[in-house]
């Protein structure tokens, strides 16, 4: 895309223990997003690392916050969000940390929203997407995806993806959630659908982490399952109700 040197971007990493993953990241990150605009922030949400991840992001120049007492992915997103909103953003970018995300596609979900979207998606599962991923995490994505999208009705193929864009107005709405986890995700579409919000996906490739572990677990899939089975009965209500059953 060509640049827009006006429109104010900021890009919200969130870590734990990515000391060796942010060392490389944020400089690459920096690098794709001063060919988009000369104003942007990167922003670090970090649950206070024991291997110095916030002194390295600080020390890469990143505006930095350390939460000591609050955990939860959905927590994290928000504190982001927050702060990118009080420091003048226009698009917010939401990404991991550990090159899973590939920074070379941020222009695009820019891109997205500067022609219209409220929210975008970078999807691994439309044409031009790429899914580079292990067996436990593929199949919690490929179930999550398929209950997603009947709770949901929202015809999104990957709701799951962290990898996003959300202009002012999705940004704010966001805010007023307080589910946790992975889960936040999903919940977030859940009520983009629910503000008449327009939600689009544009291709990314996922790869590897290049190190350190995944921090997705047992808790974390039975929060997002519980949320699924809330939305499924409240649709079945709805749908009897309806009928008059």
């Amino acid at each position: 895309m060509k640049g827009n040197f006006k429109v104010n971007v900021a890009v919200v990493l969130l870590t734990y223990m990515e000391a060796e993953n942010i060392e490389t990241l944020i400089p690459a990150i920096k690098g794709v997003v001063s060919r988009v605009t000369e104003n942007f922030d990167v922003i670090v949400v970090d649950d206070d690392s024991p291997d110095g991840t916030a002194r390295a992001a600080e020390a890469l120049g990143s505006h930095v916050l350390v939460r000591r007492n609050e955990r939860g992915l959905g927590s994290a997103i928000r504190a982001g969000i927050r702060e990118a909103l009080s420091r003048g953003a226009d698009v917010i970018i939401t990404m991991d940390a550990d090159w899973q995300h590939n920074p070379q596609h941020i222009p695009r979900l820019i891109n997205a929203c500067l022609e219209g979207a409220d929210i975008a998606l970078g999807s691994r599962r439309i044409p031009g997407g790429q899914l580079e991923m292990g067996l436990f995490r593929g199949l919690i994505s490929l179930g999550a995806k398929k209950l997603s999208n009947i709770a949901l009705r929202s015809g999104v193929k990957d709701p799951t993806s962290g990898f996003r864009a959300y202009n002012r107005r999705a940004a704010e709405e966001v805010l007023a959630l307080r589910t946790n986890g992975y889960v936040f995700q999903v919940d977030s579409l859940r009520l983009a659908r629910k503000r008449g919000l327009r939600i689009v996906e544009a291709p990314i490739s996922f790869n590897s982490r290049r190190h350190g572990v995944s921090k997705l677990g047992l808790s974390e899939v039975m929060e997002y399952s519980g949320l699924l089975f809330t939305l499924l009965t409240r649709r079945l209500r709805t749908a009897v109700d309806s009928s008059g059953g």
